[in-house]
């Protein structure tokens, strides 16, 4: 057996436990988390738009945030939105858009972890009236 091979798991825990800081506890990065990240595309056509009047609003027991965008084309960079900036919580998500039927998902856990939250995809497909 390759020293290489043997010596890999005691590297991969070291490499996971990097992130803890022994002497004043675990080690956190500046970087912030969303607890939504909503795709959000055509039922039909898989596209990710175009949309007009596009809104999102995602709710947990205390907590409100909305987004709301005027038009949307059909890019795949402009389907990606976040929603509970750091925010952990039971959340409702709900998206309207000109045209299309409302679309909601309700009991959407996200958590919270020692650092930050747990991004939580979603992925709404729009269904036209």
């Amino acid at each position: 057996m390759r020293p290489f091979i043997r010596t890999a798991p005691l590297i991969a825990s070291l490499v996971a436990l990097a992130a803890c800081n022994n002497v004043g506890g675990l080690y956190c990065t500046a970087e912030a988390h969303y607890a939504l990240d909503v795709t959000v595309i055509d039922s039909v056509t898989g596209l990710h738009g175009p949309f007009t009047n596009l809104v999102l609003v995602a709710t947990t027991l205390a907590y409100k945030d909305s987004l709301f965008v005027g038009n949307v084309s059909a890019t795949p960079d402009s389907s990606l939105y976040t929603l509970g900036y750091e925010r952990s919580g039971t959340y409702s998500l709900t998206v309207t858009a000109d045209g299309y039927r409302p679309w909601t998902r309700n009991a959407i856990f996200v958590l919270q972890r020692p650092c930050h939250v747990a991004d939580t995809p979603e992925t709404a497909r729009l269904v036209a009236k």
